[in-house]
């Protein structure tokens, strides 16, 4: 199993310059499959239970909807730590 398996990958959707965040993407002529989203992305549950990425900043994309994902790291200080029964709990959703 890889990315191609699944056709997945992580890639760079935004970067921050000074203080303005720019977004990034591709959407390659070749292959339309391929074009990635732009902008701080984060995964988000609705009011049903279905996650779904979107753009942190969309006050419209965020409508009815939960950021999941959580700051563990962040400027190299360690900000929200659990324990692997926890990690274990987690995976078994």
């Amino acid at each position: 199993m890889d990315r191609d398996t699944f056709q997945f990958a992580m890639k760079c959707s935004s970067i921050r310059v000074g203080d303005v965040w720019l977004d990034v993407s591709k959407s390659p002529v070749t292959d339309l499959g391929k074009k990635s989203k732009a902008g701080r992305l984060s995964l988000f549950k609705d009011t049903l239970g279905a996650y779904s990425t979107g753009v942190i900043d969309s006050e419209a994309w965020k409508a009815n909807k939960t950021e999941v994902l959580q700051v563990v790291y962040k400027d190299g200080m360690l900000e929200n730590e659990i324990s692997l029964a926890e990690v274990r709990k987690n995976a078994s959703l």
